[in-house]
């Protein structure tokens, strides 16, 4: 990987893809290592077999030890991907999401909803052409997926969901869906 200084920002899908790289041309370099080393040994006159054979296990040993330490970085990574903060769109009272959707109509939308901790009155509505279609869902503190359905196929840029309680509404994973 190219030298860089501490001060530069990186993403860490950049920083997880020069660690991918940098392995994959260490490994690569360690492949040839070991089968040349190994066709040396086996063409070797003057060794004993058990000696080959003591080599030849050093180096699968090694090349065992390296693939370990590999797969513990990856672990490593996968967790720091894994605690990526979670991104909900916060809809205060009378606030609206836009539903989008590839599809040409929609019959229903699914999508994650919570109130802050301790706070009731929290209420999503789906609208479609205006009217009240969908709803009102009363919305807990403790996130859960909703499933709204609309009772007819709509376009989807006639659809929003429109926070009609009293407090402010968390969503996220929006997924209109039917057609």
């Amino acid at each position: 990987m190219p030298e860089e200084t501490c001060n530069q920002p990186q993403t860490i899908e950049k920083l997880i893809l020069d660690i991918l790289a940098d392995e994959a041309q260490i490994v690569h370099c360690l492949r040839m290592f070991f089968c040349k080393t190994l066709q040396e040994i086996a063409g070797e006159k003057y060794m004993t077999p058990e000696r080959k054979v003591k080599l030849a296990l050093d180096l699968i040993s090694a090349a065992a030890q390296k693939e370990a330490a590999l797969a513990a970085v990856l672990e490593a990574i996968s967790k720091i991907i894994d605690e990526e903060p979670e991104v909900w769109i916060t809809l205060v009272p009378g606030a609206i999401y836009q539903v989008t959707s590839s599809s040409a109509t929609i019959t229903g939308v699914r999508f994650d909803a919570k109130t802050d901790v301790g706070v009731t009155g929290g209420r999503i509505s789906a609208i479609a052409g205006g009217d009240d279609v969908g709803g009102p869902t009363n919305i807990s503190s403790i996130p859960v997926n909703y499933l709204i359905d609309l009772g007819g196929a709509y376009p989807p840029s006639e659809v929003i969901l429109q926070n009609t309680g009293t407090v402010t509404v968390y969503i996220r994973n929006v997924i209109a869906g039917g057609g």
